[in-house]
């Protein structure tokens, strides 16, 4: 509880916690939102699309791959970031050598890259 209220203070300002069901649209269409991390989730691909919010995309499962392919290589109004396959129980270390490597090709090393 502590670090919650540590949390809250700092953010009373300038933030929002919503701690049940929130109203994704409505949120995703304030003139203050400039991008939207998903999960690619089909609902969340509409809401996002409908705003017309720029979309980080971070598939995790089932159908996300391929809605990620329609978010970034078809209608291009997102990036991708997340795991390019389905990471199964166990094998989280080999993707995120993937990772590492694909990052590697973009330029970015462990001391300059973002923080995975």
């Amino acid at each position: 509880m502590g670090d919650q209220s540590w949390f809250e203070n700092r953010i009373e300002d300038r933030g929002l916690i919503i701690r049940d069901w929130s109203p994704q649209l409505l949120i995703l269409l304030h003139s203050s939102v400039g991008g939207f991390l998903t999960q690619c989730g089909w609902n969340s691909v509409l809401e996002g699309v409908s705003a017309g919010v720029p979309m980080i995309t971070w598939p995790q499962f089932a159908e996300q791959f391929l809605n990620e392919k329609l978010i970034v290589q078809v209608l291009g109004i997102g990036v991708s970031v997340g795991a390019p396959v389905v990471v199964h129980l166990g094998r989280r270390r080999q993707i995120w050598g993937h990772c590492e490597e694909r990052a590697g090709q973009n330029g970015y090393t462990k001391s300059n890259g973002p923080r995975i």
